[in-house]
């Protein structure tokens, strides 16, 4: 377990230093999944987006983007939509998103479509939400995604969908 759980630390480095798109990490609970992500994260000196909630930036490479979280990553705890899940990636898009329980987005036909494509293995990922609104909404009905997603589930590995595991990492800690 020892090796596996160093073999975990150096994918999450290797997401830290933007060599890999994604990782999927799978076990049982309470062995320390998120402890060792989460650890290797701070030990890489990156920064929680929720410790500058305050502080807002514009991103400089697109006059016209909306104000944006700082820090280096965002964390996804408990449940989203499909559409809280196209909102997380557009306001993370140059982010590290670490969805720790979030199994919700790991069920969802329409959630796993725009996973898909943040981990395809273009040089370009391009995501788009074509569903029309009876509300406002300051969303885009597409974007480049260029940030990095961290998977962490109690789930059986082989119940996560073949197409994310081919696009990430994977390790089964079970």
């Amino acid at each position: 377990i020892n090796e596996r759980f160093s073999f975990v630390s150096d994918l999450v480095s290797m997401i830290a230093d933007k060599s890999i798109p994604s990782v999927v990490i799978t076990g049982e609970g309470g062995l320390g999944k998120t402890y060792v992500v989460m650890k290797t994260i701070k030990e890489a000196g990156l920064e929680d987006t929720r410790s500058f909630l305050s502080n807002l930036e514009k991103n400089e490479d697109d006059e016209d983007s909306p104000f944006l979280m700082q820090g280096d990553y965002s964390v996804v705890k408990g449940f989203s939509t499909a559409k809280g899940l196209y909102r997380t990636l557009y306001e993370n898009r140059n982010k590290i998103v670490i969805f720790d329980d979030c199994d919700s987005i790991l069920k969802d036909p329409v959630a796993l479509n725009l996973l898909k494509g943040a981990l395809d293995s273009y040089d370009e990922r391009w995501l788009s939400w074509n569903a029309e609104a009876s509300f406002g909404d300051s969303l885009p009905r597409s974007f480049k995604f260029v940030g990095q997603i961290i998977f962490i589930s109690n789930i059986p590995m082989m119940k996560v969908d073949q197409a994310i595991r081919s696009r990430s990492m994977c390790v089964d800690l079970a």
